[in-house]
């Protein structure tokens, strides 16, 4: 159950962000990571509830308007920091412009209660810019091994076999 008190007249500036070609000439996408210090009210008996914050994510390209790409809820109880990020693809402009850049928008739906007796302050950590690029390692054996340190008291020795083509490789 949410109880959220009646809401206030708390401000709350959006954060926008610009990301620019010469910059970042492979971005691909964004990763936006958001910090929420506590979440919760409390009601005229002391008790603490749960309470609720929302917010959403919007990208422009170019000089066009912003588009929303989600609207997010967090919800819940918390008296330490709490981070949510979320991944978003940028849009790619028809007919393709290498002069193209991207506004990132982060603006709070839920409106921000200015009391002592609610926590709900919410905070961008961070923007990144992801590059997605696939490398080919043709002929290439990479493995991954994932091992729970509680289950051993050193890191355990390994083997594998492999079925592979032995090559000579020419010096020059």
């Amino acid at each position: 159950r949410i109880d959220n008190p009646a809401p206030g007249a708390g401000p709350f500036k959006p954060v926008i962000a610009v990301i620019n070609p010469e910059t970042y000439p492979d971005a691909d996408s964004i990763k936006v990571t958001v910090r929420v210090p506590g979440l919760l009210a409390q009601d005229n008996q002391g008790n603490t509830n749960p309470y609720e914050i929302v917010y959403a994510v919007d990208i422009a390209t170019n000089s066009d308007n912003f588009v929303q790409q989600e609207e997010i809820t967090i919800r819940g109880k918390s008296m330490t920091p709490y981070q949510r990020t979320s991944f978003y693809v940028l849009p790619k402009p028809t007919p393709t412009n290498n002069n193209t850049y991207w506004k990132v928008r982060v603006r709070r739906v839920s409106t921000n209660i200015l009391s002592v007796r609610v926590q709900n302050e919410i905070y961008v950590d961070s923007i990144s810019v992801v590059t997605s690029s696939s490398f080919a390692y043709p002929n290439s054996v990479i493995v991954g091994t994932e091992i729970n340190a509680d289950q051993f008291s050193s890191i355990p020795a390994r083997a594998y076999e492999v079925q592979g083509l032995r090559v000579s490789v020419p010096q020059g």
